[in-house]
Parts: structure tokens; sequence; C-alpha cells
């Protein structure tokens, strides 16, 4: 790689090197040999010479290319077959039109210069090649030059000079253009696969645009046909200026053909010749092996989440191939340290850019092994040195980042994975993509999504012709064949990089945020090779100290002391006091004042203190007692967990649901002093606590007088039980300090007061509880206590709601889209009292918001997040029902929240980390787990002396400065090397209008094997465009078809299962664990004949293109070992055979006999319904029932 790289540059510069009776020799213009490539030159002059005399032998033992009969078609090579694939996929993909742009002054002879260009495509039969379907797939025939006609355009007199007119050429939109004119088109099939327009500036002011096709040329044949075009243009002017008139147009082209013998001499071969070439070389085994064995445990770089999502079906084609660039320039003085550190590394600039290029994805992608691909000329042969032509070639280069590693440990591994992968180059792209057997996708580059390359490019070049200059300007980019390309282009001093990328996949803030960053890296790296990479800053200053230092204009506000020293019992007693008649709180069958709960939570707290105090001696209380609460609700149950805030007992909710063993095992792990039954009828279960009290023993009238400012010691107000990943649960210490703190604020945030209504219906075994039962009852509104079971009763709610008219309620999305769901198909009136609906718990989605918003449009939807450990919640978020996303907003008073990558380094906005919580919210721990604790709860780096809990979901930063929700790392899954987020999948198919809710498992197959399944409710009987019909079948056929348009193949389930109502857990979250059951079996669909003539068709011609003796209607065609150069023989069969326009990308989205017959059936009834149109000019009334 070493060798080659700097070979490369010296070309680039115009300096040639040969060796001569084994001596160095080379030729440079003057300014072109910097001192930088002069002592390359001297450090490596033995390697060049072997390296120049082994290709020297090389190029000998290949020069033996055939001559193929041009007359037939011949097969593409392989970078073509790619670029077709492309081409066919996505029409008009402006990412696949390469420009050049000339900038003339002079006298010009227009005519002369259309003569050139057609002369040039005289010469090289691939820029008049037809592309033709023949029953052996796609072909390339040369044909005739159809003859290149060169616009000639006037521009607006506003423009005057070349630049501005380029990028009025390259505007996304049409306003404003300044032609009156439409951009030229391809069609490969009739060989057109270049144009040319010429615009006048001003006299002898011109500004040439010149298009080809990609399949025709690549970036290494545009410099050829600059060229030849300035050294043929100026024979031919003189020739017609020269020549009488009168000339036939066969002789002006004979004559013209003549001249230009004098300046170029014929080409030997075609571009054809090259092709067929390829294709008879056999399979390189030793090169396969090698790519495979690099390429194992790669996965698909994962862009940000925050980058703009793929487009929708009816702009997809266009808006996936859309691409934007963004310039940056590495000065002198940075170049000159590069070229150092490589020097001093062994290594080359090449090498040191694509290793920052690989740190920058890593950080920001928290990937540590993935792919970056690089192009090589891919021409083999010095025959093809003067070929213009589509040879490149794609190299995916392996990033490995391991931990704590240095930069300078990282350059070493790159260096010698190129050179390795350089020593493999023979091998195609393509082929060694069949040989992966990968899922295809329709926008997602196979392997590597990321590209990087150094070339070397005047920045300015000028042509000086008698009459005329010319100066080679920048084509802008307008598309992209990659999520993201790095493009490095150094000259004389310097290097300007521009990050390339798809507007459909990045955003241009997060662009311009990635390129900032780089160029950090670089400055790091440059002061200190032997850093750490883990280590190295990303962010800038100012977006640092938005995120990191407190202030109210930043992300986290600074923290305040007004609620410190509040009690939870002290603020409730100061509410009986102020409001003693109120109404505190009411369920179905009674109601109970302020005065009245005050006297009984008294009463209850001084006979707990009483029977706790009464344990035996080896069980006296040296510490904050514990006490187990298995109470149904009622109004019992909030007068215990008041009683015990006012005595200062921390209580420990057991659901009387909850198995015994998992209470048991609880009740171990917290180590529980007694525990609190609802009646003494209850039979007690052995072994749970020391102690068993009674409820109907406590609420009478304390024997003593004990004084309710005797408290026990200790900070906590309840200990909760966690599910944890090992299936053991975790109990959560939370100390009082951290609820009032949650209390406090969302009293001021919801403004809530003594006229609010508040429903208690979450178990009390869950944290929302807390905040239903004390927010009425520190505000002196009242808490509507609902039924036992009563929160996963839709009906039963919105009756509540409704009856006792409240005013602010809180749902888990799951059971929302239930209760939602019951008021759409109910006659149920509307909740007028209802002004705020708090959702936590699950993320909740765009389509859930527009549902909820549709049947309660006077109700303000809140999104809170936050967990267990933190006191319930830590962020909120006003939603707006018009918005497109849902964030969980920004942090409460007096918390503060970072997104950080795994080595607790803050990641910039659009970066999906880890979140993690400070503040006085967090809990104190697990209790009884140090192992645990030590794990979550760390030292918090922003702020000395204090804990910072580490989540374990995943969020980032938008551009509006707010926190975005993206799930767990467990449900992060691996499908056959892509990196999956199954709450991506669930996300886009919930947006899908005949679903209601959808959730997304990885399913483990027999063979080890993995598959995503996908579970679906339906919308039915809804009126509207969401109401569903037909068969399950239908339906599934229907939502895969419009869900194939917003997801890569690799996303999508390959099985369904439809459920009729889900199933919840008790605090109302979709339980996944409790899913139906996938069959083990599922893996190999039944075989299913052909059921009519098109399915028969299309199985005979699957059989004979993947070469298998019996395909189902419903086998995947990928599944079956299709790739997509197959896929493309198959869709040229069909077009054959059923003489209709299907695209291709139908095989790719609808991989099944089934489909594409249906797509077929549509197709000629389509076609059948247009030829009666064009003869009687009317419908009958059967086809105006198929149109419809």
């Amino acid at each position: 790689m070493q060798i080659v790289d700097l070979i490369n540059q010296l070309n680039a510069r115009d300096i040639r090197l040969w060796v001569e009776q084994d001596q160095l020799r080379f030729n440079a213009p003057k300014g072109a040999l910097t001192d930088t490539l002069l002592a390359y030159l001297r450090a490596h002059k033995t390697d060049l010479v072997e390296f120049l005399q082994s290709a020297q032998a090389a190029n000998q033992q290949r020069i033996e290319l055939p001559t193929v009969d041009y007359s037939t078609p011949q097969p593409l090579s392989y970078p073509q077959a790619r670029i077709w694939l492309i081409d066919t996929l996505t029409p008009n993909n402006p990412a696949l039109h390469l420009q050049s742009f000339f900038e003339m002054r002079g006298a010009l002879d227009a005519q002369a210069l259309e003569d050139t260009l057609n002369t040039i495509i005289d010469r090289h039969g691939i820029l008049r090649s037809a592309y033709i379907n023949t029953t052996e797939g796609i072909r390339q025939k040369i044909i005739d030059n159809p003859g290149l006609k060169l616009s000639r355009v006037n521009v607006d007199a506003n423009i005057t000079d070349a630049e501005t007119l380029i990028q009025h050429l390259n505007k996304n939109n049409g306003e404003g253009k300044p032609l009156k004119t439409d951009e030229p088109t391809f069609n490969l099939e009739n060989g057109e696969v270049c144009w040319a327009r010429l615009f006048c500036l001003s006299n002898n002011h011109y500004l040439l645009q010149c298009c080809i096709h990609h399949i025709a040329t690549d970036g290494w044949s545009m410099p050829l046909i600059a060229t030849e075009i300035a050294g043929l243009y100026p024979i031919i002017a003189e020739h017609t200026r020269t020549q009488a008139n009168g000339q036939t147009h066969e002789e002006k082209q004979t004559l013209i053909a003549e001249a230009a013998l004098r300046v170029l001499p014929p080409l030997s071969h075609q571009y054809a010749d090259f092709a067929h070439w390829q294709h008879a070389q056999p399979a390189d085994k030793s090169a396969l092996s090698f790519w495979h064995q690099a390429l194992e445990g790669t996965s698909n770089l994962a862009l940000p989440p925050m980058s703009a999502r793929a487009p929708s079906n009816h702009n997809h084609n266009n808006n996936i191939a859309a691409g934007q660039s963004l310039l940056v320039s590495i000065d002198a003085t940075r170049t000159k340290a590069l070229n150092q550190l490589a020097q001093q590394q062994g290594a080359t600039l090449f090498m040191v850019l694509k290793a920052l290029f690989s740190t920058l994805l890593y950080r920001t992608c928290q990937q540590t092994r993935f792919c970056i691909g690089t192009p090589v000329a891919g021409r083999a042969a010095s025959q093809l040195e003067p070929m213009v032509g589509c040879f490149i070639n794609l190299l995916p280069l392996v990033a490995q980042n391991a931990p704590n590693q240095t930069f300078n440990a990282l350059l070493e591994q790159t260096k010698n994975h190129c050179q390795q992968a350089l020593a493999h180059q023979q091998l195609s792209f393509e082929a060694l993509v069949q040989s992966l057997q990968r899922p295809p996708s329709t926008d997602t580059t196979p392997i590597f999504q990321a590209l990087f390359a150094l070339q070397n490019v005047p920045f300015d070049q000028a042509t000086q012709l008698p009459g005329l200059r010319i100066n080679a300007l920048e084509a802008p980019v307008t598309g992209a064949l990659y999520d993201l390309s790095l493009l490095a282009n150094e000259w004389q001093d310097s290097i300007q990089l521009s990050f390339n990328y798809k507007t459909a996949r990045i955003s241009q803030p997060v662009m311009q945020r990635w390129a900032d960053a780089f160029m950090r890296l670089l400055d790091q790296v440059l002061a200190n090779p032997h850093c750490q990479i883990d280590h190295l800053r990303l962010l800038s200053n100012d977006e640092q100290t938005w995120q990191l230092t407190p202030a109210e204009t930043h992300f986290n506000a600074p923290r305040h002391t007004r609620w410190q020293g509040q009690s939870l019992a002290g603020l409730f007693i100061d509410r009986c006091h102020k409001t003693p008649d109120a109404i505190a709180l009411q369920t179905d069958t009674t109601t109970i004042t302020y005065a009245e709960l005050d006297r009984r939570s008294a009463t209850l707290a001084q006979n707990l203190r009483q029977a706790l105090d009464a344990l035996p001696s080896d069980k006296q209380l040296a510490k904050q007692p514990r006490l187990a609460i298995r109470l149904k609700r009622s109004e019992w149950l909030v007068t215990t967990i008041l009683a015990c805030s006012r005595v200062g007992i921390c209580y420990v909710p057991f659901e009387a649901s909850y198995p015994t063993a998992r209470l048991i095992k609880m009740a171990d792990i917290a180590d529980i002093d007694a525990v609190l039954e609802d009646d003494n009828d209850a039979l007690p279960i052995q072994g749970l606590a020391p102690r068993t009290l009674f409820l109907n023993d406590l609420i009478t009238p304390a024997k003593s007088d004990t004084t309710l400012n005797s408290r026990y010691g200790g900070p906590l107000h309840n200990l909760i039980f966690t599910s944890g990943s090992t299936g053991d649960p975790k109990g959560v210490m939370v100390p009082e300090s951290a609820i009032v703190n949650r209390l406090m604020w969302m009293q001021e945030y919801l403004a809530t007061s003594p006229k609010d209504r508040i429903l208690q219906k979450t178990p009390y075994s869950f944290d929302v509880s807390v905040w239903e039962i004390w927010l009425p009852l520190i505000s002196g509104a009242t808490c509507v206590i609902a039924k036992d079971g009563g929160h996963q009763d839709a009906e039963y709610l919105a009756t509540l709601i409704n009856q006792a008219e409240i005013t602010t309620c809180h749902f888990v999305p799951s059971m929302l889209a239930v209760f939602t769901h019951h008021l759409a198909q109910s006659a149920t009136p509307g909740m007028p009292s209802l002004q705020h609906l708090v959702c936590s718990g699950e993320t909740l989605t765009f389509p859930q918001v527009q549902e909820t918003s549709a049947q309660l449009p006077n109700t303000q939807i809140h999104n809170l997040y936050g967990p267990t450990e933190a006191a319930i919640d830590v962020t909120f978020h006003p939603v707006d029902s018009s918005a497109q996303a849902t964030a969980i907003g920004t942090p409460v008073d007096n918390c503060e929240l970072y997104v950080l990558d795994q080595h607790l380094q803050p990641l910039p906005k659009g970066c999906v980390g880890d979140i993690a919580i400070g503040g006085v919210q967090l809990a104190s721990g697990y209790t009884n787990r140090s192992d645990l604790t030590s794990d979550h709860f760390i030292d918090n780096p922003f702020n000395t002396g204090e804990k910072l809990y580490l989540t374990g979901d995943k969020g980032c930063f938008n551009e509006s400065g707010e926190l975005v929700y993206y799930g767990r790392d467990d449900r992060q899954v691996k499908i056959n090397g892509f990196r999956v987020e199954l709450e991506d999948i669930e996300k886009s198919i919930n947006a899908c209008p005949a679903v209601r809710q959808a959730a997304v498992i990885r399913h483990t197959l027999p063979s080890g094997l993995h598959q995503l399944v996908g579970y679906l409710q339906w919308h039915t009987g809804t009126p509207g465009e969401n109401a569903t019909s037909g068969s399950e079948t239908e339906k599934i056929d229907a939502m895969k078809t419009w869900l194939e348009r917003q997801l890569p193949s690799w996303m999508l389930p390959q099985r369904w299962i439809s459920v009729d109502h889900w199933p919840l857990t008790s605090s109302g979250k979709l339980d996944l664990k409790s899913l139906p059951r996938v069959d083990s079996d599922i893996s190999q669909p039944a075989y299913v004949a052909p059921r009519n003539a098109i399915e028969t068709t299309l199985a005979e011609i699957w059989q004979e293109v993947l070469d298998i003796k019996q395909v189902g209607i419903y086998d995947d065609f990928f599944a079956l070992g299709g790739h997509s150069l197959l896929a493309a023989n198959a869709w040229v069969q069909v077009q054959a055979r059923f003489d209709v326009n299907i695209a291709l990308i139908e095989l790719f989205q609808q991989p099944t006999i089934a489909t594409i017959a249906r797509a077929i059936q549509q197709a000629l009834q389509d076609a059948e319904i247009k030829r009666k149109m064009s003869i009687t000019g009317e419908l009958s009334d059967d086809d105006e029932e198929i149109t419809l």
C-alpha cells in the first residue's frame, strides 16, 4: 500500500517514474515535486525500483486481452453490473452521473468542440455502448455513434461567472433556475450514456458541462477524457478552419479521424475486451479465503438515528440517492505534520487519514468492528491505461478498535491491513459480495456504508491552447452512492476534505459536527500520537459547555435549594391544616376528608411504631425498619403509606398477586423486618418476615401515647423491586429527599391545585404510584383510587375518568393504545375534565400521540422518562401532536442528564450513547447488592463527590436540544451480520396505517441462526383509512409491501404473527415474554406449488436462474441462494416472458413468486385497460372496478 500510494500521488502530479539500468529515473513539472515527496523518493528508492520492475513483469504477463466480436452483445464487467443494478433500482440516480466542468475563455469554435467530443466517442466504444436485455441477462453492445449534440445555452445576464452558474445548475429544486431548458437524460438501452452542454456567459467566455454515466466511466477515466479533449480540439479546430466547405458528413468525419490519429494512437482494445477477459478469470480461492477471514465479525455501520430517516414511498428513488458535500481544509502546517507522522510510522498519508476516519466513526457510531470501503483503479494491464471505462474496484478495509488502544497502535494495524488488502485487490467486490451471501438491500451498500479515498488532483487545472484557455472546475456533489464518503485531495501544501453524504441518511447539522470533530481528533493526534483514542475529545467548546456546565440556557440547569429540608409527612400535614374538610381520597364506595385521613394515618403510624418496637430482642431495630406491605388497592393502602412516612418506616410493596417464591426471594434480599397483611383471616407465607402484622389490628387508636415526633432514623422512603437482567429482582433504595424533589417539581410543572382530581390506578409496586398518591395529597387535591385491577380495564377507566371528573392521570403507552382503541370503538363521550395525560414507562410513539390527540383533543400529553433508580422521572416533554417525533425532553429541577460513550465521554448532538443521570433524585443503590451498586452508581466525573447512575438506556440530543430515547442495549441484536435496533423496526411498523401496534423479537432457530419475528395488532373496524379488510395473508402482504419501502431488507421480519390482544404486565407494559410462541419449524416455509400460469412461469424462471429443482410460491429468492446479479437476470427474463414493465426493485422488496405474480397480474390488467381506452375512449364497469 505504501509504494502504490506514493506512485498514485506522483502520477496525479504528472511525475513520471521509470527504471533505467536498475536506476530510478523521474521527470516532474516545475513545482510538482515537493520536499516531502522528494524525501519519500530517497527513503524508498530501493523499494520503488523493485516495485516498478515487478509491475512491469506483471503487466507483461497480463497483456493477453482477447479481442471480442464487437457486433455481438458482450457481458457486463463486474463493476458495470453493480452500476447497472443501482441505476435500475434507483432511476436517475445523480450519484451515477459523473460530471466535469470546463471554463473556457477565448475564441471557441463550438462546432469543432462538438466534433472533438464525437471523435472521443468514436474512439472509445464504451461511450457508445447500448445495454440490452437478452436471454442470458443484461449485455452491452457497441453501436454506431448516435451523434452527441452539444447543446448551446444562453445564460441569464445576472450570472457572469462560472462558479455561480455551476451552483445554479446543481440546485436541488427548480426554483430560480437560470435556464429555460431541462437537463439532458441518459438512455442506456439506446447507447446514450453521455451528454454535453455549452453555456455562453459572455463574449469569449463559456462553461462546458460534460456528463457521463458511471457505467461507462470512472474517476480515473474522467481526467483521461479531459486530456483527449485538450489534445484533439486544436487539431480539429484547425481542420475546420482550413478545410473548404462542401464536404459530406462522411468525408468530414474521415478527415477528422485522420487528424486525430496524429495526436492519439489508435486503441489496441476496447472496454468490452476487458469485460470478457474479467469473466474468463478463474475464481481466486486464496483471495476469497483472505477476505472471508478478514470480514468475520464485522457489521453494518449504524449511523446515528438523528440522521434523516429513509424517505417515504412516493419519492423513495430520488431521495435515497440525493447527496450533499461539506468541505473542510487542512492547512499546510497540519498537512506537513500528517506526512511527518506517516513517515515516522513507516506508513502513508492515506493510512493516517483512514485511521483518523475510522476513529471518528468508532467514536460517533459506538462500533468496534466495521468496514470502510476504498476505491482502487482496477486496471490490471498496461493496455487498459489509455482506455475509458468503469474499471474501479472496491476494497472493504476493516476498522478494528480495541479498548485503550493508542492512535499509533491503530495506525500500525491500519497499515498492516491495508498492505494485506492490496495484495488481494484482484478479487472483484461483486464476487466477494456474492460469496458472502448477505441479504441484499436496495438502499444500503453491502459490507460497508462509509468510503474513504485519497487523491491528488490540482485545484486549478489550466490548459492553454492556441487562442483558448481551459480551466477545469470542481463539480459539486448532487448524489451519493454511499451513506458517507470522505474524499481527501492533497495538492501542493494542503489537503481538502470533502464529506459527501446521503441526505436521506445524515442531516446537515450532524455532518457539520462530524467534520468539526474530525478536525479536533486530527489536532489531538498530531499533538500526541500515543494518545488513547477512547479519551479523545469530540465536542466543541460550546457544545461541551452546553452539555456539562449547568446554566439556565444550557441543557442542565443550575440546582436550587427551595425544597431542601421538606418531608412528605410535613407537606401532607400542612395541607390537612389548610383544607381539613376537602376530599383527600375517593374510591368507588367512599370519600375521606383531609382531616379524617390525617387522623387515620396518625393512628396507624403510632401502632406500627409500637408493633415494630415490640420485635424480639434479637431483631431490635438499630436501623430504619423495612415493612413489606401486602395489601389490596384501597384507601387503607394509601393510609398505610402515609403512616410509614410519618413514622420514618421504609415500606416495601409486595403485590398480593406475586408468586410465593418470588416474594420470599424479595424478602430475603430486602432484609424485611415485618410484613403487613390485609386481614387476620389471610394465611401468612412462612419465612416471608420475622413477624406478620395485620391491618385490622392496627387501625384502632393506640393504647399508649406515642408521639409522632419520634421517627426512626433513616433516609429511605421506600424500597421498590425491579426486574434484573439475570431474572433476579433488584431492590432499589429510594430516599425521601428524592421523592420530595420529584413531587415538588411536578406540582409546579402541572400547576396542581386543590381543584385537581388525580387518578391513582398504578399498582403500588411500581414507582408511578408514588406520585399518583402523593401529588394530590401535598397539593390539597383529591386522589381518586381505582378499584383493584381496574388499571387494565379500559371501559372501567373511561367511565371512571368521566364520572369522577379526573383532571390528571397516567398511562403506560401500551395501555394507552388499548384505552384509546376503546374510546374509538365505543360511544364513550369526550373527557372534558381531563387536562393532563402523563405517559412514561415505555416509548411513546408518534402514531399513539396522533390517536390519543384525536380522541382527547383538549388534553395535553406529557412524555416523561426516568428509571426507578432516579425517583420515578427525570425528564419531561409536553408533546406537540403535530410533531413527527416524540422526545423525552429536558431534565426536571435539580437533575442532570448526559449522553456518554462507553468510556464516559460526552457525545455530540445526533449521536446515540448511554443515558446517565446525576442529581438529587438518585437512589442510594441496590439493597444488599454492592456489586450492582458499584457497577451502576459510579463516581460522577462531572460533579466531584456525587454519584452518576448508568441507566443502560440509549438516547441522543436532537437539534432542538432535547433528549430522545432510543431503547435499551438489550433490544439491540445482530441479524446476519447487521446490527439492528428492534425499537427502530417497531417504530416503522407502528407508522403503517393498518397497524395499531407492533412488537418485534429476535428468534433463534434450531440451526443457531437468527431471524426477526413481528407481532401485529390490526386496526379493526376503525372508520376511515385505518380500517383493514381481507384475509390475514392479504393484510400481511399489504403491510409488508408498505414496510419494504420504509426499511432496508435486513431490517424486515421474516415471520409475522397476528394478535388480538397484547399480554401486559401488572403495570400495563407490554410483556414480551408472554407473546404467542414461535414454532420451531418456521425457518423453512412449507412448499406451496404454483396456482396459475403466471406463478408456474415464474417458478420455471427461478429454477433456471438459481439452478434448483423446485421453488415454492412463498420461497424467498435470496434465501434460496439468490444474489443481486441473479435477481437482475431473473428480472430480465420476467420482462421478456410477460412483456410487462415490472421494476427490478419489486423483486428486492417482495422476493416471493406469489407477490411478484400479483404485481405482474396488476401490470397486465393495467395494460389491457389502457388498450381499451385507446380504442373506445371509455372504461367498462368491470374495468372501472379493477382500476378502483
